[in-house]
């Protein structure tokens, strides 16, 4: 009977919770969207690297106590190379370069913004491969990622304006670069002298890269290191990536904290409104849940049926709130100056659920109990109201929020970074709230 109950009340209170459903919309979307989001980045991210630099075994660079990014001079680069065991010994210049487009802009999204512009030396094992044209040879050419190509309409033959630190320079373009999936990221590759003078310095390199000829990594780490001047180390290819993966989690890590807290703030006030939509129609229905409890319907019923309309609502909103997260995360993408495809897995899902059920069903339970404590004869006198909190009561802790919100505020501009921002998203929730 109770089950019935519930469903002819949800038919007949359709439009106030609806209304209802598009806050825990709002907050399902900001959940699932940041989840999702962030997951397709870290699958991305670990698909890219698992295939660049794969094949390095040792990779030699500047230490922080010798000046982080220091470049390698072209004499280790050649004690390197006599190694026993060191294989396909190559030396990296990389930068900033990007091109500008017909419009005289730069193609792609402004630097500083998205996806990187790099500027890197060509070499035959780059990781990439010619999608057509040939390399670049000599100061005046260059080669261009086929996808940054094709946005600014340029093609192989084209002459186009190359920026980097220095002056713009007029070089004509030869080759178009198969990247792969490198999430929209520009590149922008020279031959090595080239690269060296506009990226570097002349006869310096950013790093080097080698293969191992039949030796374990941390042996041929061991031979490198004992051959290189001061100020430069040695590392395996394993931990290698394994730093860059760790730098681009913590990114992530931040960047989905930082999402998270405005999720989580929606979810904090559409709480209240949750709140205030089911007191409201308990308090419409007081005789109708009144002549349930004379007919024989105990407390707990009462409150299950209540509960009952909370679970839909939660269930349906939550529906339509991961279908929305989904929606903005493409916004994130794009905004984020990517170009990947989504990654579903188990949590977003998981998580949206969790939420937007928990959530409705709490905040829905405080009512459903009032509800269930009117005496039934009582109810049905036309004097009769929900027992209400005291507005002295509401009045004092509305008051607190404020006045917390405002102190979190005053915090967090007088601070910096990630923990200021959480403060000042703290205290917009207790605000609302207040």
């Amino acid at each position: 009977m109770m089950a019935r109950v519930t469903l002819r009340n949800l038919a007949a209170h359709k439009i106030r919770l609806v209304l209802t459903a598009v806050a825990v919309i709002l907050g399902v979307a900001f959940v699932a969207g940041t989840l999702i989001f962030t997951d397709s980045m870290n699958r991305q991210f670990d698909d890219m690297f698992s295939r660049i630099g794969q094949n390095v075994a040792v990779s030699v660079r500047a230490t922080d106590e010798g000046g982080g990014g220091r470049p390698v001079p072209a004499a280790v680069v050649e004690s390197v190379e006599k190694i026993d065991g060191a294989e396909n010994v190559v030396g990296n210049v990389s930068g900033f370069a990007g091109v500008l487009g017909r419009d005289g802009e730069l193609a792609g999204p402004p630097a500083g913004q998205g996806p990187p512009k790099l500027g890197v030396n060509w070499a035959d094992d780059t990781g990439f491969s010619m999608a057509s044209g040939r390399a670049p040879r000599g100061p005046a050419e260059v080669a261009l990622d086929a996808d940054t190509a094709k946005d600014a309409g340029f093609g192989v033959g084209d002459t186009v304006q190359v920026v980097t630190s220095g002056p713009v320079r007029k070089m004509t373009l030869v080759g178009l670069i198969d990247t792969g999936d490198l999430m929209g990221a520009s590149v922008t590759a020279f031959d090595t002298a080239t690269a060296q003078k506009l990226l570097l310095r002349p006869g310096y390199f950013t790093d080097l890269q080698m293969e191992s000829a039949g030796v374990s990594e941390a042996e041929l780490r061991d031979r490198v290191a004992a051959v290189l001047p001061d100020g430069f180390e040695a590392i395996t290819g394993e931990r290698l990536r394994e730093e860059t993966k760790s730098d681009v989690a913590q990114i992530m890590g931040f960047f989905r904290t930082f999402l998270l807290v405005f999720a989580l703030i929606s979810v904090f006030v559409g709480a209240f409104i949750i709140f205030n939509t089911f007191s409201m129609l308990v308090a419409q229905r007081t005789r109708e849940l009144a002549l349930l409890r004379a007919v024989g319907a105990a407390r707990p019923q009462v409150t299950r049926a209540v509960l009952g309309e909370a679970v839909a609502v939660g269930v349906v909103g939550s529906t339509l709130g991961l279908a929305a997260g989904a929606g903005l995360a493409v916004t994130l993408q794009g905004a984020a100056g990517f170009d990947a495809s989504l990654v579903f897995t188990p949590t977003p899902v998981i998580w949206s659920y969790a939420v937007g059920v928990v959530v409705t069903v709490v905040s829905a339970y405080f009512p459903a109990r009032r509800a269930a404590k009117i005496p039934p004869v009582a109810a049905m006198r036309d004097d009769v109201a929900l027992p209400q909190r005291s507005l002295r009561i509401r009045v004092a802790l509305g008051s607190l929020l404020t006045a917390a919100g405002a102190a979190l505020i005053a915090a967090g501009l007088a601070g910096s970074g990630s923990g200021a921002v959480a403060l000042v998203a703290a205290a917009r929730s207790r605000c609302s709230s207040g």
